[in-house]
């Protein structure tokens, strides 16, 4: 029994953690998060049982704590430790790092997101205070009821996010928590009171749930993908087209006027067979003059373009794109990344050589078409390493005469001291996203007549405006650069398509690397595009340290069109909260916070479990107290007189037996000698029993609460005893 108990409460642990694979895409996660919990159970059940005689089982789930903490960080950052399972100040910073991203993740992407290596930490930082909680509660205090507390914790993502939750997991869960509750023995509690505290314990639980549900919403409600999310069930639906009203995108890009219309309309719709599209790139601009921007193809020349590859369904290595145009009126085909060709009916179809562009033959695109794709295998090392263009056409670094001032003095502060290529477009890229004091607004008032001038002042614009400043200053540069347009990610509609609305509407930059072709880049504030590519941002921990699934840190994927970049919920009654820069938290606050709290919840957890293990001594003393008092009423109706004259609260139980045993008949001397003895050694000195009774207590359980509970069994065999002994004395007189 005593290791069946900490088993089951292992698998309700794990059947409530599986819940989150509507949140958290499952991966190796999940074994580690195995691990995790079946050694902190085995920790405390181990100790707990080596500890028994010493009376200090509390000292059992601070170590589990403990190695459980240390096993984590070890796990996610094992380079920064000394001697390998110390952390160091490197340590620490670096877990702030992993939570930070965790956090960025847990914005800027829909659920379920990528189990990178912040998120993995966060979801095994949450089990391993579950799993404690879940020991103090149901092995410790013997409150199994409770322990639907933090099991419930583990539901409450999926409860508030999803909206269809799996019936098996709901089972699973329910039948493990119960196998919990009936292992948990009575005692001689009544079976009402037990029904109460579960009720109770239910009732809890239910309160806990509404309360963060009340507190989560509202904050998740602000996060764009997470303000509304449903999971599709049927990925691959052959739901008919819906025709939406037609858009058609300009040729050009004027800065002063945004992107297509800021409408919900749905214009397109896709499917992924393979990675998730981050963007969809749709034509390239190539020539800057006047604040407008002209495409870099002429569809007048469209037999210089060679027909587009048929690659088929079956390409390896590449991953296809089912689309749809709605309602977006356009020869231009849109591809995620790098396009390989045309899985069906590749005989209508024109790939550009230099810039990559799908163009349909026949006029504007009615059919469906699939796209083969794949994206770009590259790394901050390679693009830092990578060699100055050679022989780069003139007009990826063409650069207009009668910019503004303001562009010069903004370029000299973006770039900093960067040297390459690459640390120019990051400095750049970061300057507008975050250090720059940038922020993002659909309209921009003007202040001289020059969109661009007025981008710098005003220090506020749209995807234009960005995209046109860094690739404008990076050509300043001599680093060939381009701006693209196209839609960012869509929303998930019932049939499991991705629905992209005409206010996704979107332009970035791409700066050309020799050996690595077209990179995209993304300067647009993060609360309209979300996190940089992963190929811009400082990695979560060193090149050298190895990390559990180490997936794509979060980017934009999918998402609602309230919050589009070209949302019209971007006014100027827009709040201060909902327009400033995303600003990262203090680095060296991070390290200091996750101390401070690992600490708390350390000391709340023993200073919770020291007054348990007081309040369940001092309830197994007023046990045994009822029962010596009782035994004083038997003792008491044969010899009142000896009874008032020995039985003193001064004594102990023995010397009162010993006092009165002359003084009583003798069947009931030798039975009150040792009912107190059995009384003094559990009430006030648990665990010094004899080396053959604590042998026996051991085979039966190893627990402190399950010996007591063999000792008031033994006190009541006692009582009665001492009774049929009291009645045994008067039928011989």
């Amino acid at each position: 029994m005593t290791i069946l108990r900490p088993i089951v409460a292992n698998l309700a642990i794990l059947a409530a953690t599986l819940s989150l694979i509507t949140v958290v895409e499952f991966g190796p996660w999940f074994g580690w998060a195995t691990a995790v919990t079946t050694g902190m159970l085995a920790v405390t059940t181990t100790s707990r049982w080596l500890l028994r005689k010493r009376g200090a089982q509390w000292i059992s789930l601070p170590l589990a704590l403990l190695t459980a903490a240390v096993f984590l960080v070890r796990l996610l950052t094992p380079s920064k430790m000394f001697a390998g399972f110390i952390p160091t100040m490197a340590t620490l910073h670096d877990v702030g790092t992993l939570l930070s991203n965790a956090s960025q993740t847990f914005q800027f992407s829909p659920p379920p997101v990528p189990a990178n290596a912040g998120v993995t930490l966060v979801v095994l930082s949450s089990l391993v205070i579950v799993t404690a909680l879940v020991d103090l509660l149901a092995l410790q205090a013997h409150a199994p009821a409770f322990a639907a507390l933090p099991l419930l914790a583990l539901w409450t993502p999926t409860i508030v996010l999803a909206r269809e939750i799996s019936l098996f997991l709901v089972f699973l869960s329910l039948v493990t928590w119960l196998a919990l509750l009936a292992l948990e023995r009575a005692g001689r509690a009544a079976w009402y009171l037990s029904a109460l505290r579960t009720s109770w314990a239910l009732v809890s639980a239910a309160v806990v749930f509404a309360l963060v549900s009340l507190l989560a919403l509202p904050a998740l409600q602000k996060w764009s993908h997470w303000s509304s999310f449903e999971v599709a069930k049927n990925p691959r639906s052959t739901a008919p087209i819906v025709a939406g009203e037609p858009v058609v995108l300009s040729e050009g890009v004027e800065l002063s006027h945004i992107l297509g219309e800021r409408s919900d309309e749905t214009i397109l719709r896709y499917r992924a067979l393979g990675a998730k599209p981050s963007i969809l790139r749709l034509k390239v601009m190539s020539d800057y003059n006047d604040g407008q921007w002209e495409a870099a193809t002429d569809l007048d020349d469209l037999e210089d373009f060679p027909p587009a590859p048929a690659t088929g369904l079956d390409t390896e290595a590449a991953s296809v794109l089912e689309v749809q145009h709605t309602g977006l009126v356009e020869r231009f085909g849109v591809s995620p990344g790098h396009t390989l060709g045309i899985a069906s009916n590749a005989r209508d179809w024109r790939l550009t050589r230099d810039t990559g562009e799908l163009i349909h033959e026949r006029g504007a695109i009615a059919a469906p078409y699939e796209v083969t794709w794949e994206e770009p295998e590259v790394s901050r090392q390679a693009l830092q390493d990578a060699h100055v263009p050679m022989n780069v056409a003139d007009r990826w670094t063409a650069v207009p005469d009668d910019l503004p001032d303001s562009f010069y003095e903004e370029l000299k502060r973006a770039k900093e001291d960067a040297t390459t290529p690459y640390e120019m477009a990051v400095n750049i890229q970061n300057w507008f996203r975050s250090s720059g004091a940038f922020t993002y607004e659909v309209t921009n008032d003007e202040v001289t007549g020059s969109a661009l001038d007025d981008f710098f002042i005003n220090r506020s614009g749209f995807c234009v405006h960005y995209a046109t400043a860094m690739t404008l200053m990076l050509r300043h540069e001599g680093i060939p650069t381009r701006v693209a347009v196209g839609f960012l990610p869509g929303q998930r509609d019932t049939g499991g398509w991705m629905e992209v609305a005409a206010n996704r509407a979107h332009a970035w930059p791409e700066v050309y690397f020799e050996g690595h072709g077209w990179i995209r880049f993304e300067p647009t504030p993060p609360d309209q595009t979300g996190q940089a590519p992963d190929w811009t941002r400082e990695p979560a921990v060193s090149d050298d340290n190895e990390t559990p699934a180490p997936d794509d840190s979060p980017t934009l994927t999918e998402t609602e069109p309230e919050t589009s970049a070209e949302s019209t919920s971007q006014t100027s009654e827009t709040s201060p909260e909902e327009t400033a820069v995303t600003q990262a938290p203090d680095e060296g606050s991070r390290p200091i916070l996750l101390i401070v709290g690992i600490a708390l919840f350390a000391a709340a957890l023993i200073v919770f479990g020291v007054r348990l293990r007081r309040f369940r001594r001092q309830q197994r003393r007023e046990g045994f107290s009822q029962k010596w008092d009782a035994a004083r009423q038997i003792c008491a109706s044969v010899a009142p007189d000896a009874v008032a004259e020995h039985w003193r609260s001064s004594r102990s139980p023995s010397q009162i037996a010993a006092a009165l045993q002359p003084e009583l008949p003798p069947e009931m001397g030798p039975v009150l000698i040792e009912l107190a003895a059995v009384i003094e050694r559990q009430a006030f000195a648990p665990g010094s029993q004899p080396r053959e009774e604590a042998h026996a207590s051991e085979v039966q359980e190893h627990e402190p609460a399950a010996e007591a509970q063999s000792a008031g069994g033994k006190v009541d065999e006692l009582l009665t005893d001492l009774r049929a002994a009291k009645r045994k004395s008067r039928q011989r007189t």
